[in-house]
């Protein structure tokens, strides 16, 4: 059980840094687009998609449904929405 824990622990802190990521390189894109050449947004957004993979696959847990982490992502990213 204490696995268990840890392992979602660890997918909430993963989802939570991918989604900061994710924020933060959209903002970024927005408020240079004008200055940004569309071959710098494409390179932005792939190094945020690379991150996110090396993430997803440096703390993927060993003992956890994927069915079950994706319901909590996905809870996780509806929490986080600006209400």
């Amino acid at each position: 059980m204490h696995s268990l824990t840890w392992n979602l622990e660890l997918s909430c802190l993963t989802d939570i840094l991918t989604y900061t990521l994710k924020s933060l390189t959209d903002l970024l894109l927005s408020a240079t687009s004008s200055n940004l050449s569309e071959m710098s947004k494409m390179s932005l957004i792939s190094d945020r998609e690379r991150f996110a993979r090396t993430l997803s696959t440096e703390v993927s847990p060993l003992n956890v449904e994927e069915e079950d982490l994706i319901k909590h992502r996905d809870s996780l990213v509806h929490w986080m929405q600006p209400h």
